[in-house]
């Protein structure tokens, strides 16, 4: 079953930054995706980070202050 392309809801937002925090301090998170249940991929770029799911569309964009 395709996820189709949506917007993140604020709960979504909240969950991939808590799986990203994870990532940061384990190495690892036991998050998977909100929308698919997939594993989750993370791509820091310094002054912000990318959070996108293996399996479906699920993506959110994060930038530092």
């Amino acid at each position: 079953m395709a996820i189709e392309k949506r917007d993140p809801t604020e709960e979504d937002v909240l969950h991939a930054e808590q799986a990203f925090s994870d990532f940061a301090d384990a190495g690892h998170t036991e998050r998977k995706c909100p929308w698919c249940g997939g594993e989750f991929e993370f791509h820091d770029g310094g002054s912000g980070f990318l959070v996108e799911c293996k399996n479906c569309v699920f993506r959110v964009s994060f930038r530092g202050v």
